[in-house]
């Protein structure tokens, strides 16, 4: 019976899979999505909110399309085992078969092709597909992690650990998600060399007919250098690019929040430091030398502050350290011990050389006003200074001594 007549009969017909839609719009968003990443900086959390997503989606609908064609696959095998007279030409059977399989092909050269990694996962979480992006990325082969659970095989042991717990559960049934759920992770994998790489992922869920999770597929992408290049422009924006410590804008913003009760605040002991004969030091020996002591001294102020205290440089040879909840009696205890580390002599490029240091403390409770509070260290750091100098004063020779 002629396709026409078998129509003109009312017989069904059974058409050809839908996975080519899905598979032509899956691809074109995953390669925009893969342009995107290319040009937009991923450090910033908005680009990241755009493109992640948006390779979950692309990466869902190619994957769908994948196992919808088995689906139908499937299904028009058992349909026509099913029957004891066929309907359908042999050579109309045989082109379906064909045109199922070119779907399928077709797919998988779309994610082998993708700049973004997709791994897709049963539901306990052993990897089925590992596209040549990841290959690539990993070292690791597809043959070689295929039924290995994915926490295990690629994942860093407390990033791993999380996703085997939620796999766990929903593996045991103990979690339900709709089938369109998106979730943001970024991991650290680590690679056939031991090498590790941030990646930020986009999860999805397929669900079977009774609403089960069947696979999981995570689209990825690498944001190792994003992210270093964001840590290093924090870097710069919060700390003194001599000695490393926090510098001026960071400090009083943490020192707003240690006196900020709504903020958790309880209270600070402020110490104000000033070098002494610092000056000196740098006028003789050249910025260069004058750099070394700033960073030796920068290095044994942290020495002696608590792993809570901020230790931060102001700028020139001033320093400020902000210890919370430290009371009056162990602020100056804390003083005199920075005073006695600071002045022992320090061994640079051209020898040896010695300074002072100078502190003004000020003990500030909740509610107090960060300037009010750093204005009195400083001014009593001023204070300490003078009386160090008229301690030091002699007379001049020429000057005799009054008679008792």
């Amino acid at each position: 019976m002629t396709r026409q007549a078998h129509e003109a009969a009312g017989a069904t017909t059974p058409t050809r899979p839908a996975g080519l839609s899905h598979f032509a719009v899956g691809s074109a968003l995953l390669a925009a999505a893969t342009a995107i990443c290319a040009v937009l900086p991923l450090a910033d959390p908005a680009a990241a909110a755009v493109t992640v997503p948006l390779l979950g989606c692309a990466a869902l609908l190619v994957i769908a399309a994948v196992f919808l064609g088995l689906a139908h696959s499937q299904i028009w095998r058992d349909m026509n085992e099913s029957r004891q007279t066929s309907q359908i030409s042999l050579t109309e059977k045989h082109a379906l078969a064909e045109e199922l399989r070119t779907e399928r092909d077709f797919t998988s050269a779309i994610l082998d092709t993708a700049g973004a990694l997709v791994v897709v996962c049963d539901r306990t979480g052993r990897i089925k597909r590992f596209n040549d992006a990841s290959e690539k990325l990993t070292g690791f082969s597809e043959a070689g992690l295929v039924g290995r659970p994915m926490w295990a095989a690629l994942l860093e042991p407390a990033d791993g650990q999380v996703m085997k717990s939620a796999l766990e559960a929903l593996d045991g049934g103990k979690l339900r998600v709709r089938s369109d759920a998106l979730q943001r992770a970024e991991v650290t994998l680590r690679d056939r060399a031991g090498k590790p790489h941030r990646v930020a992922f986009t999860i999805t869920v397929m669900l079977n007919d009774i609403g089960e999770v069947a696979y999981f597929v995570a689209t990825g992408i690498d944001v190792t250098e994003q992210r270093r290049n964001h840590e290093h422009l924090v870097q710069l924006a919060t700390t003194d690019p001599l000695t490393g410590l926090v510098n001026r804008v960071t400090f009083n913003a943490t020192l707003g929040m240690a006196l900020n009760p709504t903020l958790g605040g309880r209270g600070a002991a402020l110490l104000f430091c000033d070098l002494d004969g610092f000056k000196v030091v740098n006028d003789t020996h050249g910025h260069q030398v004058g750099d070394e002591l700033l960073i030796a001294v920068g290095e044994r102020l942290r020495a002696c502050v608590r792993h809570l205290d901020v230790t931060a440089r102001l700028g020139g040879d001033e320093f400020v350290v902000l210890c919370p909840k430290l009371d009056e009696i162990s602020a100056y205890r804390l003083a005199d011990r920075i005073r006695r580390a600071v002045a022992e002599p320090y061994s640079l490029s051209v020898g040896t050389v010695a300074v002072g240091i100078s502190v003004g403390v000020a003990v500030a409770r909740a509610g107090d006003d960060p300037e009010i509070v750093l204005a009195e260290a400083d001014a009593e750091m001023y204070r300490v200074k003078q009386r160090a100098k008229l301690s030091r004063w002699t007379p001049p020779s020429s000057v005799e001594a009054p008679h008792i």
